[in-house]
């Protein structure tokens, strides 16, 4: 997820290289950057920082980022602009992926090593960019929509009320228990693009410090289960479904994503 991660590391790098930049938690539950960056080194801050002039904030679309996680008010258009923005991006080669996370943890590899949960959000957005940019990045192939907007708009008109950056960083990295599906109509997230995001989100790993843990609890998977069906456990992406710029990796990825990543929300919720 993918998002909530990557929120972190958009609003670790604009404090990091704006230290007079101040936050706080709006009244739609936005999180504040003080408590995203809570417990960084101040060398982890400065690396963290450093990033936003290199490839990786380019191809990755940190700055939308930000503008989506500092919007006041609805956060679907602001979302839709960032995963658009993102997806219409060239990729992060893997140079430029791994010469990013070697920057990274030259400045916050203690950070990570200690448990601190920021750290750990930073190093796993980077380290996991290829699988959360074909989770932001699936959408209906019928219509190019994106399935991330699709699901928050779904629920959000099932619901009567705007998601939170929380409650929407909750959708992309699978704690649907979260969400509590079974009081909205279940076509709002078992559909295609729910099955989908639920498959992306499970071929996350993330480094808890002492080691990289590929594996979780099953509630997110009972949860799905009991409210979509079985099915959405198979590790497919639906024919319907494709990841934009890339209508191949979908399919070929299909049978290698059983990895589940429920201790991914846990750790990067949890910083919030």
């Amino acid at each position: 997820v993918l998002a909530i991660s990557a929120s972190s590391y958009g609003l670790v790098s604009s404090q990091a290289t704006n230290s007079s930049s101040t936050s706080n938690s709006s009244s739609s539950g936005t999180p504040s950057t003080a408590s995203l960056t809570a417990g960084l080194s101040s060398g982890c801050q400065v690396a963290a920082g450093n990033l936003l002039s290199t490839q990786f904030a380019t191809c990755s679309n940190l700055i939308g980022l930000v503008s989506l996680v500092s919007a006041q008010g609805g956060l679907l258009v602001p979302l839709t602009n960032w995963i658009t923005g993102t997806c219409s991006a060239n990729p992060c080669s893997n140079d430029t992926i791994s010469s990013t996370l070697s920057a990274l943890n030259s400045g916050c590899g203690s950070d990570v090593q200690k448990g601190v949960p920021a750290a750990i959000a930073l190093n796993t957005v980077i380290s996991n960019y290829n699988p959360i940019r074909d989770l932001l990045c699936t959408q209906y192939a019928s219509n190019s929509s994106y399935c991330v907007p699709s699901i928050v708009g779904n629920v959000q008109n099932a619901t009567g009320r705007n998601f939170t950056v929380t409650e929407i960083l909750g959708i992309v990295s699978g704690r649907l228990s979260d969400l509590s599906l079974s009081s909205i109509p279940s076509g709002t997230y078992c559909n295609d693009c729910g099955h989908a995001l639920f498959t992306k989100s499970n071929s996350i790993t993330v480094n808890t410090g002492t080691s990289n843990v590929s594996t979780a609890s099953n509630g997110s998977s009972e949860a799905v289960a009991k409210v979509c069906g079985a099915s959405f456990n198979d590790g497919r992406v639906p024919d319907s479904v494709r990841v934009a710029g890339s209508p191949s990796r979908a399919n070929a990825q299909n049978a290698g994503e059983q990895t589940k990543a429920s201790l991914l929300s846990i750790a990067l919720m949890s910083i919030v």
